[in-house]
Order: C-alpha cells, then structure tokens, then sequence
C-alpha cells in the first residue's frame, strides 16, 4: 500500500496554492504581470500514455502502460506524479521556475522512495481576462531508491502547454498537454529510457511581488 507520507507533498501544495490565492493585499488581478510569483499544485488529476524501454546489453524489453490519477496514484510512472510547483514572472511574458514531487511505497518489508526536481522556462500570452496560454519546457531528474539502492534514474526533457483558467482573481485551474522525453536512463545496470504523454489538471496562485 501506499505510505501516508507519500501524500505529504500533494496536501503541501494544495494548502500553499490556497495560501496564495487568499493573500490579503498582495494578490495580482490577472496571471501573467511582471513580479507574479506562482505556486502551483500540479498533475493533481491526469491520464497518460507511458511507454519504457529497458536494454542491459542481452535482452531488450518494451513496457506500455496507461495511468489515470485522482489526486494521488501508485505510479507506474514517477513522471505521473504530483508535484508542487513554483514560477516566477520576470516580465509579463517570460517565466523561470521548476517543481519538485516525491513519493514512498512500503508493501510488507520492501520499501521504495521516488523523488522528482525540475528545472524550466516558460512564455505566457494572455488570451483574456481570464485565460492565458502558457507553453514550458525544461530538464527533469528523477530516480527511485528501493531498500536503499538506487534502483532507477533518468533525464527528461519535460514539454508542457498549460493553459490557464481564473475562475476567480489569484488563482486559476491548469489544464493542458504534457510530454516527457525521457533519456540517459540507468534502471539496475541496464538502459533506460521513457516517453509518456497525457493531459494534466492542476491548481495555481498567485502573489504580486
């Protein structure tokens, strides 16, 4: 089963992105100004395609899979998990940021941690008051420790177009695309590599610094 502690990082983030979205005078009226800073809740709900290639040189193997997540999943994929994110707006268009999402799994005396961190760039265009466009892209690390061994690590290009969708001043629903192109993988002595793609929801708020 899946350890409580595994949860932590998906309540972090929703309670952060509701702290910034009440912050009392300091709240941007619309995403995408100069000094935003963006907390987001991401890959809170999503459906994916994954496809894992594992070669040690012998034997190549080919692994597809399909995940949907609620909130939180046992991942098939690390890149399908939640993650907290945090962006900031240096001018009205462009964006620096990255996220950071982690997991554990106990199932009887074999325990597993999974830790996700990434880095990236973004450009907003605002379509309306209320909708914007916001394409990312960046580089992600991930790797997945089983009983203290480093059982699996991998580079991703991640690709993302988010759109965003302000119901109310401060914060806004993410929905959009996601493409993780994943590379220089190492999975128990042997290559591997990923690609998984998908839509994904997710929350964000928003401060003006």
């Amino acid at each position: 089963m899946t350890h409580p502690a595994s949860l932590m990082a998906f309540w972090t983030a929703v309670l952060l992105v509701g702290l910034s979205a009440i912050a009392p005078g300091a709240r941007a009226q619309e995403l995408g100004r100069e000094g935003n800073l963006v907390f987001g809740a991401e890959r809170l709900f999503g459906l994916y395609f994954d496809h894992q290639n594992i070669d040690d040189g012998v034997l190549e193997s080919d692994v597809d899979g399909t995940l949907f997540g609620i909130g939180w999943q046992d991942p098939f994929s690390i890149f399908g998990i939640p993650r907290l994110g945090v962006d900031y707006f240096i001018d009205e268009h462009l964006t620096v940021g990255g996220n950071f999402g982690v997991f554990t799994r106990s199932i009887e005396d074999f325990d597993s941690t999974g830790i996700l961190i990434a880095g990236r760039v973004g450009y907003a265009l605002r379509l309306s008051n209320a909708i914007a466009f916001w394409p990312r892209a960046g580089l992600t690390f991930a790797t997945i420790n089983a009983d203290g061994n480093a059982d699996n690590s991998i580079f991703s290009l991640s690709l993302e177009g988010m759109f965003s969708i302000a119901p109310s001043d401060g914060w806004s629903f993410l929905l959009g695309p996601v493409l993780e192109l994943g590379f220089a993988g190492e999975q128990r002595d042997a290559d591997y590599s990923e690609i998984l793609f998908g839509i994904m929801i997710g929350l964000a708020g928003w401060v003006d610094l």
